[in-house]
């Protein structure tokens, strides 16, 4: 075509794309929040599992154990301070997106935080569940895999939920990044609110709650 051009074709037909959602869309505007979803949910998943596990071995857990705190009090502690680290990496990730990618944000800025913040949550309540599994950071570091490869290729974040054979497909929605992932880009490309992104948004609080419940149970049969 290039060829053509350069002798004096002209094509018959003159081809105008009009974007069907936000404003002359570049490629990073589709790939970053699907990049940023897996990092923010893996960064937060893994450090708060091998971070458990080094208080748990140095004895913190222990003496907070022996004092009047219960169980469930120990791990809400715990998941809020990794919460919030994983909160001030969501803001990070943004200012990369939006200063250093030049992403264009359609939607609510401050809904795309709050929907990431939420997904960091959700992984610092699995690294808590996981580290009840694992006796040492080796054993930790096995989980990692597990974790990694299946978000890589189940949700959504490199090819569409679509394209995945349908007799694994269903697995794509055991992933809370599948959720995240379709919401961010739902608010950054096409400017959707809280109303159309409400079950992803609940989705995520669902999975929140459950790693949590279950990583106080785990604790409550350990101890």
């Amino acid at each position: 075509m290039k060829a053509l051009r350069e002798e004096g074709f002209k094509a018959p037909i003159q081809v105008n794309y009009i974007p069907v959602y936000g404003k002359n869309a570049k490629f990073m505007d589709t790939f970053l929040p699907g990049v940023m979803s897996l990092a923010i949910f893996l960064i937060s998943t893994v450090l708060s599992l091998l971070s458990f596990i080094s208080e748990r071995n140095v004895g913190t857990l222990d003496r907070a154990l022996a004092t009047p705190l219960r169980e469930e009090e120990i791990v809400i502690g715990y998941s809020l301070a990794s919460g919030v680290i994983g909160i001030v990496q969501a803001v990070i990730m943004l200012a990369i997106a939006v200063f250093g990618f030049e992403v264009h944000i359609e939607g609510s800025l401050a809904l795309a935080f709050i929907l990431i913040s939420l997904l960091a949550v959700v992984g610092v309540n699995l690294g808590i569940l996981l580290s009840n599994l694992a006796q040492s950071e080796a054993q930790a570091i096995q989980f990692v895999p597990m974790i990694v490869v299946p978000t890589f290729l189940l949700s959504g974040i490199f090819w569409p939920i679509e394209a995945i054979p349908k007799y694994i497909r269903p697995l794509s929605y055991l992933l809370p990044p599948t959720y995240a992932v379709k919401a961010l880009r739902s608010i950054m490309i096409r400017g959707w609110g809280l109303s159309k992104v409400l079950n992803d948004v609940i989705a995520l609080l669902g999975f929140g709650v459950l790693f949590l419940s279950l990583a106080i149970l785990n604790m409550k049969r350990r101890y």
